[in-house]
């Protein structure tokens, strides 16, 4: 299926956010692609999807997204100003979103995410997620 290129435009478009990248400097990554020294990165997993028929055809599709920055640090501030920037770049911003085939319908936020984390491998070391579960409807166009 080509919803694979819907993954990528998320993708995309969070990468081409100069004040994100200025916060995530080791990249935006699908799933946990960051590599193992990454210490400032954005997270993009989509966790589920589903399609909705009419006429036997996709009518539209419908794709939760966790997305996340992950920073090593004792403070949230930085995780959060990445939030702030995610949410900015992806909320209601339909037409920023372009997937070769799709269009893309909506975009909203269906819940922030805010954590922290000790590391595994030493306790003295904290990791900030904060981002949000995202929401996008798109209508495939046959391309």
């Amino acid at each position: 299926m080509r919803v694979g290129n819907v993954d990528g435009a998320v993708l995309a478009r969070l990468q081409s956010d100069a004040p994100l990248m200025a916060i995530a400097t080791d990249g935006v990554w699908y799933g946990n692609g960051a590599n193992a020294h990454a210490t400032r990165f954005v997270t993009v997993t989509r966790i589920d999807g589903h399609t909705e028929w009419e006429f036997g055809d996709e009518a539209w599709i419908e794709l939760p997204y966790q997305i996340r920055c992950v920073i090593q640090s004792s403070s949230a501030t930085q995780a959060n100003d990445a939030a702030a920037r995610i949410h900015a770049v992806l909320n209601r911003q339909e037409a920023a979103i372009t997937a070769t085939g799709f269009l893309t319908m909506c975009c909203a936020l269906d819940f922030p995410i805010r954590y922290d984390q000790l590391d595994t491998a030493n306790p003295d070391i904290r990791w900030q997620h904060a981002g949000g579960q995202y929401r996008l409807w798109v209508v495939p166009t046959g391309g």
